[in-house]
């Protein structure tokens, strides 16, 4: 998507975090947010292989990282994998409560796939938990991902399968509680 088709996509009352996809027309990551809620973008991901846009978002007296990430269905080496390791590793670090969604390309739902089995391991390791568990595309499997640490509780989620060819996966629709952290904890 284009600056302006996300300009043109958020709803009045909403801003946007992007980054397009280099080198490329059109693609990239973005979060759409509601306007007036302080947002810090950050600068995590060096990893050619993965997109993400990431931002420490305050509202209400709360702060919290979100992430939208893709990663192409083409890379699926050992070496990207250590990267996805790494990022949630360096996202962990930062000591605040995550959100993380986008589309993974991983089948998260076959427990056989080596890929999987090490996503998994980096959540674990990491303290944090996949919660869509259903096929997201419509050639099946679960792709898509929402990410929490342990301090974001999952108050609703609906996968939403799309009839038209708009796209060849769902929509994920979701809504989470941030638990509020003491300043000299630890907030996983």
């Amino acid at each position: 998507m284009t600056d302006q088709c996300l300009t043109d996509a958020a709803p009045a009352g909403y801003s946007f975090v992007s980054k397009p996809r280099a080198k490329k027309k059109g693609g990239g990551v973005a979060i759409i947010h509601r306007s007036g809620m302080q947002i810090q973008k950050l600068f995590i991901n060096k990893a050619p292989h993965l997109e993400t846009v990431s931002v420490k978002i305050t509202y209400l007296g709360k702060s919290f990282i979100v992430v939208c990430l893709y990663k192409a269905p083409y890379f699926q080496d050992d070496t990207t994998l250590r990267k996805i390791g790494s990022f949630l590793k360096k996202i962990n670090s930062l000591k605040l409560p995550v959100i993380i969604t986008g589309d993974l390309n991983v089948h998260l739902d076959d427990p056989r796939d080596f890929q999987t089995a090490r996503v998994n391991q980096y959540l674990v390791e990491n303290f944090m938990r996949q919660h869509v568990s259903c096929a997201t595309h419509n050639g099946g499997h679960c792709l898509d991902i929402i990410i929490t640490s342990r301090s974001v509780e999952m108050n609703n989620l609906l996968v939403q399968h799309q009839p038209n060819n708009l796209t060849d996966h769902s929509v994920l629709i979701w809504s989470v509680t941030v638990k509020r952290c003491r300043s000299n904890r630890v907030c996983r």
